[in-house]
């Protein structure tokens, strides 16, 4: 079985440490790139 891993654009600019989008997410549950990084 393969696994596949699906993107949003929002987690990618976070990933990808894109100037001015380096959060994203509801201010109860924010995204930096340290989170998005550790889960990938």
């Amino acid at each position: 079985m393969h696994k596949v891993l699906i993107l949003d654009t929002s987690i990618l600019c976070v990933w990808l440490k894109v100037p001015g989008k380096d959060t994203c997410g509801a201010d109860s549950d924010k995204w930096n790139y340290e989170r998005v990084a550790s889960t990938l």
